[in-house]
């Protein structure tokens, strides 16, 4: 779980970029003129306004709501990921949802065909993600003009053990500014792998190739400064091993942990470390039956309490101000972590 950051500094932003209030304008009116461009006309419309045209009024009015709700404006579209992709989702969801179940009330989405509101969806959904993934496309092309010049300075590395850490730390390095280290090659020991590219980067053979890959490339102007060992998909005998080839390819072989300075926090040497008593088992039927139990009395309290809790975070956000949840990571049952979640009652250690 990510809990909001518990800092006072980390104001509620209601933030609405340009772009997304434009393309909640839009984007009805285009799903209308794509399901039926007559739709768009005010021919035969009388005195009144065009239910096609109510429609998209409703769905502007809940979907710009929806865009501070689910945040989505405070992503940056230069970096946009899966977690903005998810928020995208539910604005569509919600916005599809709502202006549906509104308008059928208002007049049962008369003249409006029923297939409109999933063109609608698509087309917000598409134009969002879109204008996203182009701001980022743009954003990826200005980098790799600004790091080109610097190719022959760079420290060129092998990667050997391809998983899903190896594959984040080559997006870290792409992102590089100024770039300091190019992931030239990758080795990997399952043979599907080989021939196939992992960001960008080809996987050219398995890890006992190691020295004949680093003799071809300098054949072809390529040194190989230093070799990378993905330490979560090598045990300790495969990582010995290949630190063994790199030596007698002439290179340093170190895991990419200790590269990028990943070691876990030092221990103090002050703290007593005790090792912890064993812990019971816990009989298991009944903490499967208060579990349930828990869980149906606190959903039951949550609703019944949820006018309570409205008030009482109006109140909290006049009288302390933002963040209104106060949360604290403990230590629970059987050593375990959990996060507690109170509302705010103290104001920052701090003045302004």
């Amino acid at each position: 779980m990510q809990p909001g950051a518990p800092t006072s500094k980390a104001r509620v932003s209601w933030r609405l970029s340009p772009f997304d209030v434009f393309w909640a304008v839009v984007a009805p009116f285009i799903a209308l003129g794509l399901r039926n461009p007559r739709l768009l006309s005010f021919a035969g419309a009388g005195a009144g306004i065009p239910h096609s045209y109510q429609y998209a009024t409703v769905t502007i009015a809940f979907a710009l709501p929806a865009f501070l709700f689910f945040g989505l404006s405070e992503g940056m579209t230069r970096y946009f990921s899966l977690e903005d992709l998810w928020a995208i989702i539910g604005v569509t969801l919600v916005t599809v949802a709502a202006s549906d179940v509104t308008m059928f009330m208002i007049n049962r989405l008369e003249d409006v065909p029923r297939s409109t509101p999933l063109i609608y969806g698509l087309v917000l959904s598409a134009g969002l993600v879109g204008g996203r993934a182009t701001a980022r496309w743009s954003h990826g092309e200005k980098l790799n003009e600004a790091i080109g010049s610097a190719e022959p300075q760079l420290r060129r590395i092998l990667l050997v053990g391809v998983d899903r850490f190896a594959a984040t730390v080559i997006r870290l390095i792409d992102c590089q500014q100024p770039r300091t280290i190019r992931i030239v090659a990758a080795l990997d020991a399952r043979e599907h792998f080989k021939g196939r590219a992992i960001n960008g980067v080809k996987i050219v053979g398995s890890p006992s190739d190691l020295e004949a890959v680093v003799q071809e490339y300098a054949v072809h102007g390529v040194e190989i400064d230093e070799v990378w060992l993905a330490d979560q998909q090598l045990s300790h005998a495969e990582m010995e091993r290949i630190e063994h080839l790199a030596r007698a390819a002439g290179v340093e072989a170190r895991a990419i942990a200790h590269a990028l300075n990943l070691s876990p926090r030092p221990t103090p040497l002050f703290r007593e470390v005790k090792a912890e008593p064993p812990v019971a088992p816990p009989h298991a039927p009944y903490f499967r039956g208060k579990r349930l139990l828990d869980m149906i009395v606190a959903s039951a309290l949550l609703i019944a309490l949820a006018p309570v809790a409205a008030i009482i975070a109006g109140l909290t956000y006049l009288d302390v101000g933002d963040p209104i949840i106060f949360w604290q990571q403990r230590i629970g049952r059987g050593g375990r972590t959990f996060f507690l979640f109170k509302f705010r009652t103290y104001q920052a250690p701090f003045g302004k």
